[in-house]
């Protein structure tokens, strides 16, 4: 579970970071 947290977590960001740039 705490894998797929890491996974989600790191999708998140990487959204984050494109919609921003």
């Amino acid at each position: 579970m705490t894998l797929f947290l890491r996974s989600l977590m790191r999708w998140c960001f990487s959204f984050v970071c494109v919609l921003f740039c």
